[in-house]
């Protein structure tokens, strides 16, 4: 899982996004951290559900790379009421 940033800058990312979202990544709740991992060993986008919210729905509604979509599902998680709210108003 090191070097995440790393990955993030040869997948497209700009600097200052691969920082921040290698350091956001690397907190991700635990039932999420196996996804990462295929998604930086094999490029390997596995689905994964809270409610009735995906991370498949996340990157096609809302055009969210897989990383992005990871840390929206991760955010379910941790704030469901908050999460959700946001995610109904339109994810920017």
């Amino acid at each position: 899982m090191e070097n995440i940033g790393n990955i993030l800058l040869e997948r497209g990312y700009k600097p200052d996004q691969a920082k921040s979202t290698a350091s956001s990544l690397l907190k991700l709740n635990l039932q999420l951290k196996p996804l990462l991992e295929a998604w930086i060993t094999s490029f390997k986008e596995t689905n994964f559900t809270v409610g009735d919210i995906s991370i498949f729905f996340l990157m096609e509604k809302y055009g969210l790379r897989y990383p992005a979509a990871l840390l929206t599902i991760d955010w379910l998680l941790r704030e469901p009421e908050k999460a959700k709210e946001a995610i109904k108003r339109g994810i920017k």
